[in-house]
């Protein structure tokens, strides 16, 4: 029984260690070394539910970093198969269905990723007004910004892009003089 309450706690430091590398591969941008280490963490299958999803999304980020979308898709699915209530999860998600131009099931992503992580909602409304931008829906791009600066008035990526958008096509000393 000792024995195997030891074995036990090797195996938890060793994916620790794997966990510490991944993150720090992550940090320095290494993401082929970050995809190793968690894998291998994942490997050992001794994760609880909600940190094997933490390190599923965090995998599923490098992934998506080195252009590998569907991998990551698969990864975040994962994680919110065992954390549905896991906000950074559907964004994640979201912002590859972004990169692969669809536009629908990333703004349903983002959707859901405000409505089950009101602390990060301004995140979320941000990103789905990115969707509604890149679709051409300047109204409903507009609208998130706007709401996004509302719930988080120090985060200006949704004030400058609100600006941007509400620019007129001509330079306003043209617009006026005619």
């Amino acid at each position: 029984m000792l024995l195997a309450l030891g074995a036990a706690a090797m195996a938890q430091a060793d994916v620790l260690g794997l966990l510490k590398q991944g993150m720090a591969a992550r940090q320095r941008g290494d993401d082929d070394a970050a995809i190793y280490y968690l894998s291998a963490a994942i490997a050992a299958g001794v994760l609880r539910p909600n940190d094997f999803a933490t390190v599923l999304a965090s995998r599923g980020v490098a992934y998506d970093n080195k252009g590998q979308t569907d991998a990551a898709i698969a990864d975040f699915t994962a994680a919110l198969e065992l954390k549905p209530d896991f906000g950074d999860a559907y964004i994640d998600r979201g912002l590859s269905w972004t990169k692969k131009h669809e536009y629908d099931r990333a703004i349903a992503e983002f959707t859901q990723a405000s409505n089950v992580d009101p602390a990060h909602a301004f995140l979320a409304l941000n990103d789905r007004g990115n969707a509604y931008d890149e679709k051409g829906d300047f109204e409903k791009a507009i609208a998130d910004y706007s709401e996004s600066i509302r719930l988080r008035p120090d985060y200006a990526t949704p004030l400058t892009v609100t600006m941007r958008l509400r620019k007129p096509k001509k330079p306003l000393l043209i617009s006026m003089l005619r």
